[in-house]
């Protein structure tokens, strides 16, 4: 990885804002879009024969309450044989996906492509169809287990909570105690009061969280939204 290139987590603000702008380009209007949404770029790879054309999605899974459990951006498509898409599997598209593709291809090359793109979008959907479904299964495990994973944490923090509430109920009187007077003794005795009922209330407190989490991610859906569409052309099918 070059100095030019920072890695950054999707929840800094960086990352989030120039999310809200990617996806404020990809549902402009086409008038005021200045996003393109489909490119052809040139790579450097001898065991493609054929030129792959590829189309992005974003996939939003929400839970019951609209909630956003996940997202991700997958990628579907396949090498072009005689204006035939051939899709590839997950594996092997990774594999062809893999080499840089930085440079344009030239105007006659670009030029075929555009005569072609037309019908390729069919193919594309279909390919793109079959890959969110593939993945909205794995999603939905995914999330399953998410959902499992928070229950268990929040039943730990909460658990940990009452246990230490009950051993500070269960500790030797402080002997400063008897030096309180009536105002400070009453009030310590409300504390205790208060700790009682708080560790008497934690199970049904664990209860209503863990089932407020399970409806959270109850019966996930996934949502697809197209990005865009890249042609990858070996540098040996490129004429000008």
């Amino acid at each position: 990885m070059g100095d030019d290139v920072v890695l950054a987590h999707l929840g800094h603000r960086l990352v989030q804002m120039s999310l809200r702008l990617l996806r404020a380009e990809v549902w402009a209007e086409e008038e005021t879009r200045g996003l393109e949404r489909v490119t052809a770029r040139l790579v450097d790879d001898i065991r493609l024969q054929h030129p792959i054309a590829v189309v992005y999605a974003r996939v939003v899974v929400t839970g019951a309450d609209g909630h956003r459990l996940h997202e991700e951006i997958i990628q579907a498509g396949g090498p072009v044989r005689e204006r035939q898409l051939e899709r590839l599997g997950v594996g092997a598209l990774r594999d062809a996906l893999e080499r840089p593709a930085d440079e344009p291809v030239s105007k006659q090359t670009e030029k075929r492509l555009l005569e072609l793109h037309p019908d390729l979008l069919e193919p594309l959907e279909r390919a793109l169809k079959a890959r969110a479904s593939e993945r909205a299964e794995s999603i939905a495990n995914q999330v399953a287990r998410r959902a499992e994973d928070e229950v268990a944490k929040i039943t730990a923090v909460l658990s940990e909570l009452r246990e230490r509430i009950l051993a500070e109920l269960d500790a030797e009187p402080d002997p400063q105690a008897r030096l309180f007077d009536d105002d400070e003794r009453e009030q310590l005795e409300r504390n205790r009061d208060f700790l009682r009922a708080r560790a008497q209330a934690i199970p049904d407190e664990i209860e209503r969280e863990a089932e407020a989490l399970r409806a959270r991610f109850r019966k996930p859906e996934p949502w697809v939204f197209p990005l865009a569409v890249e042609y990858r052309v070996p540098r040996a099918l490129d004429r000008a």
